[in-house]
């Protein structure tokens, strides 16, 4: 139970998931190895105006290895520092100032570092919106950033508020604006393809990721109009979000033919079987964790914000079975 055996403000969340989700790839990484599947063949591994050869399966392993172990050596101490200094804090005024500072210098760090040491990063969120459908590399690439940025919208959420907390006030709802934010990127680009190549499911894409659009504005209705509004209302637009979602990621991103047969007719699977059932009830059970909190009359089951955990967890899981779906198919 994290947040309740060690405290982590909203505001540095998104600081301590960054670090699990690095942690995370290398244990993609490393499980696509044992299994011999070249990671760079799926995935841009050089900036396209390099001439130099893709980063080999290795080479991709050491990078990642190399690269988690600085970020976490830089931002981990922040972050166990402020963990010490939140009891203390909350008896010396002057200590308060320094407390909420950290969190600032945490995120610009990890952006810095991110940015310095990752230029192909760097260039995808340069041209987020402008995607690149050619090479596929390129493109695999840029989805599994923009969509990996969705599964952080909760984490950028708390700490939009942490950082406008001087700035706005209590009816802002800035942290709508900013959860608005990733879905937006991701129905641009889905847009920009479908105009380009004239792909319908590019539409049928687009209509996913705009199911997230009635949840935020029952929200924010909830917020100007408490009284008129009705929160069975929400549920259905989050019944809808969480189905559409699930069946997407099972059939149209890991391309299984069937939850129980799998691929059958293509008859191509990089793994065991026992893999794929796991993933799918593990991206089930996510998916519909709000159904599971309903009978407590909160959004948790174990501690509060167990779900952003979750969802980068859930997050992993896919990358994992969409970069196995793009190698197989």
């Amino acid at each position: 139970m994290l947040d309740s055996i060690i405290y982590v403000a909203g505001s540095e969340r998104i600081s301590l998931l960054v670090l699990l989700s690095t942690c995370m790839w290398c244990w993609i990484i490393e499980q696509f190895a044992s299994y011999r599947i070249d990671v760079s063949s799926v995935v841009q591994t050089r900036l396209p105006h390099e001439l130099r050869a893709p980063l080999t399966q290795t080479q991709l392993q050491k990078a990642s290895r190399s690269f988690t172990w600085s970020l976490w050596v830089r931002v981990f101490p922040l972050l166990a520092f402020n963990t010490l200094l939140h009891p203390i804090a909350e008896r010396f005024s002057w200590l308060q100032a320094l407390e909420k500072s950290i969190p600032l210098l945490e995120f610009a760090l990890i952006v810095w570092f991110i940015l310095r040491n990752c230029p192909l990063i760097s260039y995808c969120a340069n041209r987020i919106l402008l995607i690149e459908s050619k090479p596929k590399q390129l493109r695999n690439l840029y989805i599994l950033l923009s969509d990996s940025l969705t599964s952080f919208s909760k984490p950028l959420v708390d700490f939009s508020l942490y950082v406008t907390a001087f700035l706005f006030d209590a009816e802002s709802h800035v942290d709508l604006a900013v959860a608005m934010i990733p879905v937006t990127v991701r129905m641009f680009q889905c847009i920009r393809e479908l105009i380009i190549t004239g792909d319908r499911q590019h539409f049928f894409n687009t209509v996913k990721y705009s199911t997230n659009i009635p949840i935020l504005v029952c929200v924010w209705y909830s917020r100007v109009q408490p009284d008129k509004f009705q929160y069975d209302t929400q549920l259905w637009f989050m019944l809808l979000n969480a189905s559409y979602t699930f069946y997407w990621d099972i059939f149209m991103d890991w391309k299984l033919e069937s939850i129980f047969n799998l691929r059958a007719k293509l008859g191509k699977l990089a793994f065991p079987r026992i893999f794929y059932y796991m993933g799918v009830v593990i991206d089930f059970i996510i998916k519909y964790w709000w159904v599971w909190t309903l009978h407590r009359g909160s959004t948790s089951l174990f501690f509060p914000s167990e779900i952003q955990y979750l969802e980068i967890f859930r997050r992993a899981v896919w990358v994992f079975f969409k970069l196995e779906a793009e190698y197989v198919c």
